[in-house]
């Protein structure tokens, strides 16, 4: 392998995952070379344990940067593995940060979270506000940013990026909130909603995927960047999720109310001002029925007669089931 196709080569973690599968084309599209490493991996190639040092360290060899997305990505899960969850979203992260760094790596992007905000005063939020995770899964993602921030040096940039709630694969957790809503209300089931009030900030994978490669081709460029949201700066509400998806398909489900989850947090929207400042990135402007009907037809649930494609178009950039209650217990 020669010396210009070992600076052309990318790790990404989570390559299997939500956004991993969907930004390895793209970025192979944009002339890198891409090291899948996930442990839902199809083919030997791209399999590999992020909480396994010989794996991390063979993976991370010859690569320019990294893109780390790998982690237990839902909160319930978490919540459920507090030991688990601190092992897979802290201690595997600072040590492929720490591998990443000795191997030569020139930089290093962490798929952070809204949860490292904990309960929020007003919406939308931005970077500056305060940071206080009010479970496990959000205090693993600030111990990861922190350490990882720490490393950053001449040689090595790292990048921090929060996301909340991706949702637009066919590949997602079905128990996750939007695609449980959309099978349930697909077959006319009922939508059990714990916490109806509770409102998020709910970004299209498309739109994450671009952001990132914009990302990825100014880091390639030295470019150096605060931590940022990528998200579209709306909440909406559980309730309001449910009714719009039980509006798109015409259902009869109904919406029951069920008690929120005390590991939650309420409420959420991110401010997305400083993607754009730093990056020229914002997300698409169209309402959330848009993206839903887009993702129904992706999973097969509405036709595709008059869907727009679905390749992901990095270069535009801008300056200034079989039950009869389908119960959501998942990440939202």
């Amino acid at each position: 392998m020669s010396e210009q196709a070992k600076k052309q080569r990318i790790l990404v973690t989570g390559s299997s995952g939500l956004i991993g599968s969907q930004l390895i084309p793209v970025l192979q599209t944009m002339g890198f070379e891409t090291v899948g490493m996930d442990i839902r991996a199809s083919n030997d190639l791209d399999y590999g344990d992020i909480c396994h040092g010989p794996d991390l360290m063979k993976k991370v060899e010859g690569c320019i940067g990294v893109i780390h997305l790998a982690a237990i990505s839902r909160v319930a899960v978490a919540h459920r593995n507090p030991e688990l969850c601190m092992k897979t979203n802290f201690e595997a992260s600072r040590n492929l940060a720490t591998l990443a760094k000795h191997a030569g790596a020139k930089w290093f992007v962490y798929a952070s979270s809204r949860e490292v905000y904990g309960h929020v005063k007003s919406t939308p939020v931005t970077e500056n506000d305060g940071l206080k995770p009010v479970n496990v899964y959000g205090d693993a993602k600030l111990r990861s940013e922190r350490y990882i921030e720490g490393l950053a040096d001449e040689n090595f940039n790292p990048s921090i990026l929060r996301f909340s709630n991706v949702f637009g694969v066919s590949n997602d957790h079905e128990t996750r909130v939007i695609p449980a809503f959309i099978k349930a209300a697909y077959h006319g089931h009922d939508l059990n909603v714990e916490g109806g009030d509770n409102a998020f900030d709910f970004t299209f994978v498309d739109e994450v995927v671009r952001a990132v490669g914009l990302l990825v081709e100014q880091l390639q460029q030295g470019q150096k960047f605060k931590p940022m949201h990528f998200t579209t700066g709306h909440e909406t509400s559980l309730n309001e999720l449910a009714a719009a998806v039980i509006n798109l398909f015409q259902s009869q489900s109904c919406i029951v109310a069920k008690t929120p989850r005390d590991f939650d947090v309420s409420k959420f929207s991110g401010d997305a001002s400083l993607a754009f400042k730093q990056l020229g990135w914002r997300h698409e402007a169209q309402p959330l029925a848009y993206f839903l009907r887009k993702y129904a037809e992706r999973l097969g649930y509405l036709s595709t007669e008059n869907a727009t494609d679905n390749v992901i178009q990095l270069p535009r950039q801008e300056r200034e089931i079989s039950n009869p209650a389908f119960e959501v217990r998942a990440s939202y």
